[in-house]
Order: C-alpha cells, then sequence, then structure tokens
C-alpha cells in the first residue's frame, strides 16, 4: 500500500510514513511537533552528506551540503 509504505533503493521503509503521520496528526490536532522544521531540514543536510560520502568514498563534512 503506497499510503503506508514506502521503498527506499528497493528496500521497504515504514518509518518514513510513521513520521509523516505524526506531523498530519499534529497539525489536525493543532499541536506543535516535538521536531522543528530547523530540525528536519539539518537531517535532510545529514542524509545528503551519507549519500555524497558513500557515491565519492570520502568523508563529507555538512558544511559542504548546502
Amino acid at each position: 500500500d503506497p499510503i503506508t509504505i514506502t521503498k527506499v533503493r528497493g528496500k521497504v521503509n515504514a518509518f518514513i510514513m510513521e513520521v509523516v503521520g505524526y506531523f498530519i496528526d499534529c497539525l489536525y490536532d493543532n499541536k506543535e511537533p516535538d521536531i522543528t522544521l530547523e530540525d528536519g531540514l539539518e537531517c535532510v543536510r545529514i542524509m545528503e552528506a551519507i549519500e555524497k560520502s558513500a557515491k565519492e568514498k570520502r568523508v563529507v563534512y555538512l558544511n559542504e551540503i548546502k
């Protein structure tokens, strides 16, 4: 079911949908999420650095990721 399960690089990843579901619940219940937008953006930068590091086979520092 694409609504509850996603695939990342061919592997099932329900965690992403759990996080999205939590965010939607917060919107619906008019509650402030525990994780801020800035936290989410920093996680994206970290994931981009991990991917770049694996692709280039070198250490990638966060200041390299815009």
